[in-house]
């Protein structure tokens, strides 16, 4: 049902059910009816029945198969590749299903609806990816000379919608882009990713105040796009390089330097755009 393009609210709703005592009870109690039917049954069905029935069994199995596998609850089509498989045996079996319709305004039109249903998701998917691709390429590409200086980036953008792009990891995963990415241009200096954010719309980005010669604050500029660390939610950790208290998850942190400001280059993200944080503009928000 292409759930996964649903919005937050409802795909958690939906999830809930799922998971609740009730829901396993519905959904296996189903799944066992179905099976014990047509173990009595298949000897005597149709050969259209039999291969509706086949397909259905490998699709659970095939199912079955993803139970150990993480459940992604809020990404687009980072686990797109689950359905893989399933998908092999599901398409085969609705258009059994479809077939069986005796009407045959009723099977175009339902055919229409799965059709034009999954386009305009595939397109809007492939929308979120372009606009994605701009932007990590811009961020690549642009990033400001450091010297010989230490990079903090301050909020890398970890995806867009759901659809992954830098994202933030102990050993600079921006860093390991670049230099696969632009191998004729690496990047020496030792960079670090501070932490990432969801991405909504290709403006966003986060605003940076200097509190004090050691510590800044830093702002997401929209809400409800939350920070990220190592692909999960955004936590309050220490460096030998800096330390960081994180305040609010969905919206600001607090980032004290170990060393002098002049060892680091700090840079936030405005959209596709790097800015550089300019210590000497104390209790002002930079945007």
């Amino acid at each position: 049902f292409v759930g996964r393009f649903f919005d937050h609210e409802t795909k958690q709703q939906v999830y809930a059910v799922c998971d609740s005592m009730a829901g396993i009870i519905l959904f296996y109690g189903a799944v066992a009816a179905a099976a014990i039917y047509i173990l009595l049954r298949f000897r005597t069905m149709s050969g259209k029945a039999k291969v509706t029935s086949l397909l259905f069994t490998c699709t659970l199995i095939t199912l079955a198969l993803l139970i150990p596998l993480w459940f992604g609850d809020s990404q687009l089509v980072l686990f797109d590749r689950y359905l893989y498989c399933p998908a092999a045996f599901f398409y085969m079996l609705f258009a059994v299903l479809v077939s069986s319709i005796p009407r045959q305004n009723i099977r175009i039109m339902v055919i229409a609806v799965f059709v034009l249903a999954n386009l305009r998701f595939a397109i809007m998917a492939s929308r979120y990816w372009g606009k994605s691709e701009k932007i990590i390429n811009s961020l690549l590409h642009n990033m400001p000379g450091p010297g010989n200086k230490t990079v903090l980036l301050l909020n890398l953008p970890e995806n867009m919608n759901g659809v992954a792009m830098i994202g933030s990891e102990k050993n600079s995963e921006y860093k390991l882009m670049h230099d696969l990415l632009i191998p004729d241009k690496p990047i020496k200096n030792t960079v670090y990713d501070v932490l990432s954010y969801n991405m909504t719309t290709p403006t966003d980005g986060a605003h940076v105040m200097v509190v004090n010669d050691s510590t800044i604050k830093v702002t997401l500029s929209q809400w409800g796009t939350w920070w990220w660390f190592e692909g999960k939610g955004g936590y309050s950790y220490e460096t030998g390089e800096y330390k960081l208290n994180l305040v609010d998850a969905g919206h600001w942190y607090e980032l004290t330097l170990k060393r002098p400001a002049d060892n680091y280059m700090l840079l936030y993200a405005v959209g596709d755009t790097w800015k550089t944080v300019d210590m000497g503009k104390k209790n002002m928000d930079q945007n």
